[in-house]
């Protein structure tokens, strides 16, 4: 018998798998629809061979991904608001990002750590790739949405916002910082500042939150165009795609558009001894050396990137999740 680290490595890939397939078949988003159902059922209902599907269930009960009980299979209700469709928490833009996109680039590590270059180091940016058809676009748009609102709901009870104006959303995407913060600060205005193909959904984002008089958009690339004017730049998972000089050069032009005010980095940390982890941490970092040029951080890093910038009041507000907060008042 293998030990438990050396297995749970080894079959790692098809534990993502079988969560991969349980979600793209539908058996997740049925199964919470019916509360429970028999093996048959869900197979007939989703074209699925029952035999095979069955097989699918049973691997995903063992995972905890499923329970069954009598022949029944549903979702464990700890997991249910975060794969249902209709939940605010749902996950499945992030599923189907991993799925589509970072397993696949995966391959490609043996040669990062080789060559110490990953893929995008030759004057491309990952950001083509993700832009290049409507469809992939809004596949990474749904899943930074999926990782950044629940922990952005968090976060912005955390900052005192009152005092502001306006927020710029750097790199933004559809603007899950923003909305969390319009929600909670009556006072507060806020621009998104992405690429031109994240505008659509940007728009659809204020309209679903009824926030179209209070969240616009600004088509822009932050390292070639002015920033728009604010008193509050948030960089959420922004700097993590990129080196350190990179995003320090990103947090100097938010320092010099504010002669007061504040700059906000969203970010999983590292613990000081990264050997620590965190482990999701940790994971995404070896995601960032292949999918961007970029790495994740402790918080004393991002503290000495904003000093660097001229921000010195600087304080660290941890949640009780995996992304956390960076706070530089100026």
């Amino acid at each position: 018998m293998w030990p438990s680290e050396l297995t749970d490595s080894v079959f790692g890939c098809v534990k993502s798998q079988v969560l991969y397939a349980c979600h793209g078949l539908g058996v997740f988003q049925y199964l919470i629809e019916q509360g429970r159902a028999q093996a048959g059922d869900a197979a007939r209902a989703l074209s699925c061979d029952e035999a095979h599907l069955t097989r699918l269930m049973n691997a995903a009960c063992t995972l905890g991904l499923l329970t069954e009980a009598q022949g029944d299979y549903f979702v464990p209700p700890s997991l249910t608001e975060y794969l249902d469709r209709q939940s605010e928490k749902y996950c499945g833009g992030f599923i189907r990002h991993m799925q589509g996109a970072t397993y696949g680039q995966l391959a490609q590590l043996p040669d990062a750590v080789r060559s110490g270059r990953g893929p995008w180091e030759e004057g491309h940016s990952p950001f083509d790739e993700l832009y290049s058809n409507e469809s992939q676009t809004r596949e990474f748009i749904t899943a930074m949405w999926n990782i950044g609102f629940d922990a952005a709901k968090e976060l912005v009870g955390r900052v005192d916002l009152s005092g502001n104006k306006r927020l710029i959303d750097l790199g933004g995407a559809s603007g899950s910082f923003s909305v969390a913060a319009l929600r909670r600060f009556p006072n507060l205005e806020a621009t998104i500042f992405d690429l031109a193909p994240v505008a659509k959904y940007a728009d659809e984002t204020a309209r679903r939150y009824d926030l179209s008089g209070r969240l616009g958009f600004v088509a822009g690339d932050f390292w070639r165009d002015d920033y728009p004017q604010g008193d509050v730049y948030v960089f959420g998972y922004i700097l993590s795609d990129w080196l350190s000089e990179e995003g320090s050069s990103l947090l100097k032009k938010a320092r010099e558009r504010m002669s007061s005010g504040k700059v906000i980095i969203l970010e999983k940390l590292f613990d000081d001894d990264k050997t620590n982890g965190p482990q999701t941490t940790a994971m995404a970092d070896i995601s960032m050396m292949i999918e961007t040029r970029g790495r994740h951080r402790t918080a004393q890093e991002y503290v000495e990137m904003l000093n660097e910038a001229g921000i010195n009041e600087v304080s660290v507000v941890r949640s009780s999740g995996d992304k956390h907060m960076i706070v530089g008042q100026v």
